[in-house]
């Protein structure tokens, strides 16, 4: 099932000793960031400026779909189609059971696991949450399908993507889509997962799958320009999709900087976002702003949902009126 809308965080903070990750502390948090945090004191040897370097993955796709659960896999319906992931919980499950099968004390704390056997959702730096299919996927997910674009062959690349549920989608319509995600793990056990499941088969002299066609891509945005590449040339995009991604306003320069390096001069972005991430600071508000200031793109919102947690989809172009 979509997963509730609610960040947990893991917070670093040198003034809470780990005996003091207890309801209490929760608690003083909490009228801080206004919103419920789970405390997690990250091992010291994770510098709070560290980034995981960002690098291809180069896949085995038999090797992955000899690993599908068939009791881990959901179905949605996006427009006309019927789309297959896995769901968190079998992952979460899997990681939890490795964690202490090959835990071993002389080794570095593995950050990823941490996360996910504790049920966070954040740790900044660490972890940003991919395995979770949160609303704005499946709102962005559901605006393409009802766009009448043709999507046939569009280079597309989901960034954050997650689940990769609009991407996939837009691969079911003939797209040629690369996937990019922080974590190496979310893109091997959720990402390719889900490719392989929704790939769909051409018959001409033999079968091709177009899962083969796509691309998948880790680490963080600051160096992402230097991997989007194909043959030593920059890769550009038609669309790029992105969504629940802006919730941490100090990721708002090197996401706006890969966007202007990767995006066709006639193409598009999506964002889809909430209104306001309440203990985070950022949204799609604060992000407009933020991008109008740099004056690189023009965006205007193009959908919104006003009932309960408010949350809408922003399209960027580039400003013609700036070009030389």
């Amino acid at each position: 099932m979509m997963a509730e809308f609610r960040f947990d965080f893991a917070v670093k903070d040198k003034n809470l000793e780990p005996e003091n990750t207890s309801e209490n502390a929760n608690d003083k948090l909490e009228h801080i960031f206004g919103t419920n945090l789970v405390v997690e004191k990250v091992a010291s040897s994770q510098k709070e400026d560290s980034v995981v370097k960002a690098q291809e993955l180069i896949v085995d796709l038999p090797a992955v779909e000899d690993k599908i659960n068939p009791d881990d896999i959901d179905v949605i319906s996006v427009g006309n189609v019927k789309i297959n992931y896995i769901n968190s919980t079998g992952i979460e499950a899997e990681v939890k059971i490795e964690h202490l099968e090959h835990h071993d004390e002389d080794n570095k704390t593995d950050h990823f696991v941490t996360a996910v056997s504790n049920h966070y959702d954040l740790i900044s730096g660490v972890y940003e949450g991919g395995l979770k299919v949160w609303e704005c996927c499946l709102d962005l997910a559901n605006y393409l399908a009802h766009e009448s674009t043709l999507w046939s062959k569009l280079d597309v690349l989901e960034l954050g993507c997650g689940a990769g549920i609009p991407g996939v989608y837009l691969m079911v319509k003939g797209a040629v889509v690369h996937f990019q995600d922080y974590n190496t793990e979310v893109l091997e056990r959720l990402t390719v997962p889900n490719v392989i499941m929704n790939q769909q088969v051409k018959k001409k002299d033999d079968e091709k799958k177009l899962g083969h066609t796509c691309r998948y891509f880790a680490g963080d945005w600051s160096d992402m320009t230097s991997v989007l590449m194909t043959n030593g040339i920059q890769n550009k995009y038609d669309v790029i999709l992105t969504s629940e991604t802006i919730y941490n306003v100090n990721y708002y320069d090197r996401l706006h900087t890969l966007l202007q390096a990767s995006l066709k001069p006639s193409g598009c972005v999506y964002v889809a976002a909430k209104t306001h991430y309440f203990g985070v600071g950022g949204g799609t508000r604060i992000f407009e702003d933020f991008v109008n200031k740099n004056g690189i793109f023009n965006i205007k919102s193009c959908w919104q949902n006003k009932d309960g947690l408010q949350r809408e989809i922003l399209k960027l172009e580039f400003n013609r009126s700036i070009e030389s």
